[in-house]
């Protein structure tokens, strides 16, 4: 029972991690799919109480999880950026790559009456690269957030809330650049400036 509670455990994380990685990157939640595929292992984890099957359970859980982490993994490299979602996808492919081994493991290593609890090389390994790989996901986690705050933060400085315009200071910063450019290139420079009457009604 312990081990099936902690198999449901893990792939309910596994799950809500996607999910609110889906809702950061503003893609609607697909509960369904993944809330079927969790009833469905789950099902056939409890299977397991009445025919207890080590190997069989082991490779169950780990294709489950491995399924998840790679279409974890595939969402942050299509709609992240930067060092924390090459960071994060990263540490989804070598859990994957570590849920795979497990689940093979389970076969040509353990031996068919192994217990999960059983502390073999295998099983050390194991829980030492997933408890490293959930160290790095956090950190992951915590730089693309804060690389969030920081863009909405530039944002603000230099938009205005109500128009988008560029702020005073933003245009300042914008024509320092392009009067640099040129000087540097010395092509033709432009500056048009418009002046709306009554401009005070619509803003």
């Amino acid at each position: 029972v312990v081990a099936q509670t902690g198999n449901a455990l893990l792939l309910t994380g596994c799950g809500l991690f996607y999910f609110g990685s889906q809702r950061f990157f503003g893609r609607p939640v697909t509960w369904r799919l993944w809330g079927a595929i969790a009833l469905l292992s789950l099902a056939v984890l409890t299977w397991f109480l009445i025919r207890p099957d080590y190997r069989v359970r082991m490779v169950v859980f780990t294709g489950t999880m491995t399924a998840c982490v790679l279409a974890h993994a595939r969402l942050v490299l299509r709609d992240g950026r930067g060092f924390a979602a090459r960071l994060i996808a990263g540490t989804l492919l070598l859990q994957a790559v570590v849920l795979v081994g497990r689940g093979l493991a389970s076969f040509w290593v353990d031996g068919a009456q192994s217990s999960r609890f059983a502390m073999t090389t295998v099983q050390t390994a194991y829980i030492a690269s997933y408890c490293f790989s959930v160290l790095l996901l956090s950190v992951g986690v915590l730089l693309m957030a804060s690389e969030r705050v920081r863009e909405e933060f530039e944002l603000l400085a230099t938009r205005d809330a109500l128009t988008g315009a560029l702020t005073r200071r933003a245009v300042l910063q914008a024509g320092g650049e392009e009067f640099d450019r040129w000087r540097r290139y010395g092509q033709p420079l432009s500056l048009v400036l418009l002046d709306i009457d009554h401009f005070k009604q619509v803003n």
